[in-house]
Parts: structure tokens; sequence; C-alpha cells
């Protein structure tokens, strides 16, 4: 092969590799495959002076926290 040819396709070839990557790996964590079955907003707790209110998936025992206003 050509030298040049080998120096110009090299750092495209490494940089759609590191894209595609990329790409994948972010619709992997953000692809849910729990369909959240949700607890009942627990009562207001207070922690660090805002007052919040957790639950959690009864599958996958995920965990939730809002802010009360």
């Amino acid at each position: 092969m050509n030298d040049m040819f080998l120096v110009v396709t090299l750092p495209i070839t490494i940089v759609l590799l590191g894209a595609i990557y990329m790409i994948l790996t972010t619709y992997l964590e953000t692809r849910d495959d729990c369909s959240h079955t949700w607890s009942r907003w627990s009562d207001p707790q207070k922690g660090d002076g805002h007052p919040y209110q957790t639950r959690s998936c009864n599958k996958c025992n995920m965990h939730q926290q809002r802010l009360v206003q």
C-alpha cells in the first residue's frame, strides 16, 4: 500500500471506530430494561435542611428522590 494512503486513512479509521464505540456505549447505558413498578413516595424526610421523599422500584430496586416544596 501507499504510505500516504495509510497516513490518511489510519487516523480517520481510529476516529470513526471511537465514535461508533461511544454511540453504542451511550445507547446501552441509557436503554432501560425495567418497566418500573414504583412504590409509594415516602413521608418527607429532612436532609441537609431540605425535605425530600424517596421511592424505589419493586422489580430492580432503583431509587428516586425528589425535593418537597
